[in-house]
């Protein structure tokens, strides 16, 4: 695709937004995989897994909440003022001066960190003026988060010495500033963010009305309940039963989450151009499930072994999510804000479940064994993928 198509001339939006975009994945993947870990140094499993929750009910609810705040205060200072409680959140987690505070930042973190990526959505969306070039730009956008994913936990494996992980919290900090100024200098002077339907009733009855839209977001949910769980559940597994230790672990995160930068442009040039997003979306899930599947009959900490697994089990992932975000893009509006807001709120709901339903797994299996129940989940994918129309 010619670049200016996917930039048209003299108009700017795109690159701040994609510049953003990368700013603001650096700040928060730095953190999101030793946050259980450093959980782990001050509460039990099962605390740190409600310690997840409690901040996703909140993120969801300001999620569904969307519509009506960013009719009341406007989508531009909305994300500032989630952008400085985010900021908040870093500073209590830098301090860790007691579980109350640890309790508050991370809460705090967990609650505003995903309406800061659904706000920067909306903006991008707002941006994107021709749908053909959906893919494309959602493509390079992810890949872009996909770059600070890959490069965040070399990082961390480099400044977590000794299990201390207070300088992680601080370079998470600083990056944040400059998010915070390009913010307060750029997003004002994107318009188009509105709202058509702020109730969340009338919203889940325009999801309900479009089976593609509802198949998709559940395809979503699916793709965030995997996240969820190797968010939440893969650093303590690999650290504390299979016992990597830190130096390692942040190499083996990079190796995993390379796929997201290798990937993520090229399949999404692919569904726009030749196969659309259907074939490749269950293609993903049969990659993911396998790979999840995979991971509880690994029980040495042999470096190579578990870097191609891993590394396999987000190549599929990052098809899945490409191809979920294009087809799902390409069927919703800038002032579509309620159902977007639906959209995102998978994340939230997904980080409810995983530690409900791994609670559940607590009684019946050991903790190697999870990752079947994982891989057996996200093979349902492939039945939401099946059912939606292919836009080629």
């Amino acid at each position: 695709m010619r670049q200016e198509a996917i930039f048209p001339r003299r108009n700017h939006r795109l690159s701040f937004l994609f510049f953003l975009n990368l700013i603001f994945a650096f700040h928060y993947y730095l953190v999101i995989y030793i946050n259980s870990s450093f959980l782990e140094s001050f509460f039990s499993t099962k605390f740190i897994g409600g310690l997840f929750m409690a901040g996703a009910v909140i993120n969801l609810f300001l999620l569904l909440w969307s519509p009506l705040i960013i009719k009341k205060i406007g989508a531009y200072s909305m994300i500032v003022l989630a952008t400085l409680a985010e900021a908040l959140a870093i500073f209590l987690l830098f301090r860790a001066a007691g579980p109350a505070s640890i309790i508050l930042g991370f809460i705090l973190h967990q609650s505003v960190v995903m309406l800061i990526l659904f706000l920067l959505d909306m903006f991008l969306e707002a941006a994107t003026t021709k749908e053909s070039t959906t893919g494309s730009i959602r493509g390079i956008y992810l890949t872009l988060s996909g770059l600070a994913l890959v490069l965040a936990p070399a990082l961390v494996a480099l400044l977590s010495k000794g299990g201390d992980y207070r300088p992680v919290f601080v370079l998470s900090g600083i990056i944040l500033l400059p998010f915070l100024f390009l913010t307060l200098k750029t997003l004002r002077k994107i318009k188009g963010v509105s709202v058509v339907r702020p109730e969340i009733l009338n919203t889940l009855k325009a999801v309900l009305k479009s089976k593609d839209v509802r198949n998709v977001l559940l395809a979503q949910g699916i793709l965030q309940f995997f996240y969820a769980w190797m968010v939440i559940y893969l650093p303590l597994y690999l650290h504390t039963v299979i016992g990597f230790p830190w130096s390692k672990l942040g190499i083996l995160f990079s190796i995993m989450l390379l796929p997201f930068v290798l990937f993520e442009i090229p399949a999404g040039r692919i569904a726009d151009r030749f196969l659309g997003e259907k074939e490749m979306m269950i293609g993903g899930f049969v990659v993911m499930s396998g790979a999840a599947i995979w991971f509880s009959y690994l029980v040495e900490p042999v470096f190579l072994t578990w870097a191609i697994i891993l590394f396999l089990s987000r190549v599929g992932a990052s098809v899945v999510e490409i191809t979920t975000e294009s087809y799902f893009f390409k069927h919703v509006k800038a002032t579509d804000a309620g159902i977007v807001g639906f959209f995102r709120s998978t994340r939230p709901v997904s980080y409810i479940a995983a530690p409900i339903v791994a609670s559940v797994l607590f009684w019946f299996m050991p903790f190697r064994f999870f990752f079947v129940g994982l891989g057996v989940l996200t093979l349902s994918g492939i039945i939401f993928a099946w059912k939606i129309k292919d836009t080629r």
